[in-house]
């Protein structure tokens, strides 16, 4: 049987008050210390996250809970002992193999001294971070969860999959196609290009800053290529760019450029927090890697493409 991965979360003091019982991440979400733990600890993708509550002992992120006021560091010696003796109790109720399960614990000392004696196999990562320092240190090492996709597999379900979150996207062409695709644009730097392990080249990055994300893939998967949409100048940047690139008559744009995505594009997105942190990054990617295929705000790719690229975009509206 595989060794369970297994994230134990401290609760926090700061709790949403409410006159009924709401899940435990709600109760505990309005901290946003808690809130990066548990956005840490998802970016572990874990088989399983609990709570550790010095009311409650162990508790699951759906587990409704009532508004308390209790601290495991207000009780006696004996009461804490008792408490973890229950805690490794729970832990085994809920399927968790104390000696062959690695429990990764997001905690202070308080809460493990008396947990790790029983555990074979622990983490403590923000072990000697103090309280004034954990936000920063989340920050710094809490993950995007990525996700990728294939555009036909999107296309198929409507993007169903996609976040409702804002967040930043890339879009990756096969190598198959690329220089095909790129050969209208001069001194393409093909050295400088991201390329992953399979074979695909990053061309394009963008960001749903002000609508969820994915109404931002449905724009550029499924858009309607009508002649009002291209010389409004409505019709998805994307689509026109690989439109303008393949010299593809507008009539028949969108069917053709439909298979072009089908063939060889994937589609990966990071959900943020905030369309404010979206744009941040979209910015510092556009200062540090290579992106042929946008022109706003790219400080990497030289003018020159950049100026073609826009003057065949400009000439396929027409």
């Amino acid at each position: 049987m595989r060794n369970k991965k297994i994230v134990l979360v401290s609760c926090t003091s700061d709790k949403e008050k409410s006159n009924k019982p709401i899940p435990a991440r709600d109760l505990y979400g309005k901290s946003s210390r808690f809130d990066k733990k548990i956005k840490y600890a998802e970016s572990l993708q874990p088989d399983m996250i609990l709570i550790l509550s010095g009311k409650h002992g162990v508790v699951e992120l759906n587990q409704p809970l009532d508004y308390y006021d209790h601290y495991l560091g207000d009780e006696s010696r004996a009461y804490q002992k008792e408490w973890a003796n229950r805690v490794l109790d729970q832990l085994e109720d809920n399927g968790c193999d104390l000696k062959n399960d690695v429990f990764i614990i997001l905690a202070s000392e308080l809460y493990y001294h008396d947990l790790i004696p029983y555990m074979s196999k622990y983490e403590l990562p923000m072990k000697g971070v103090n309280m004034y320092e954990d936000q920063k240190w989340l920050n710094d090492h809490i993950k995007p969860i990525l996700k990728r996709e294939n555009v036909k597999k999107l296309r198929s379900c409507r993007c169903d999959i996609v976040d409702q979150s804002p967040g930043y996207y890339i879009w990756w062409f096969h190598k198959s196609c690329v220089r095909d695709l790129l050969s209208p644009l001069p001194n393409v730097r093909y050295d400088k290009l991201i390329v992953d392990k399979d074979g695909f080249v990053a061309l394009y990055v963008g960001i749903a800053s002000k609508e969820p994300l994915v109404d931002r893939a449905l724009w550029h998967i499924c858009q309607n290529h009508t002649q009002s949409n291209v010389r409004t100048g409505y019709l998805s940047t994307l689509r026109q760019t690989i439109s303008a690139l393949l010299g593809i008559d507008m009539t028949q744009s969108e069917q053709e450029v439909n298979s072009f995505m089908d063939k060889y594009c994937e589609l990966e997105w990071h959900p943020t927090d905030s369309g404010r942190e979206a744009e941040a990054i979209e910015r510092e990617e556009l200062s540090s890697n290579y992106y042929p295929l946008n022109i706003r705000d790219n400080k990497v790719v030289s003018r020159d493409i950049l100026s073609e690229l826009g003057r065949l975009r400009e000439y396929y509206r027409r």
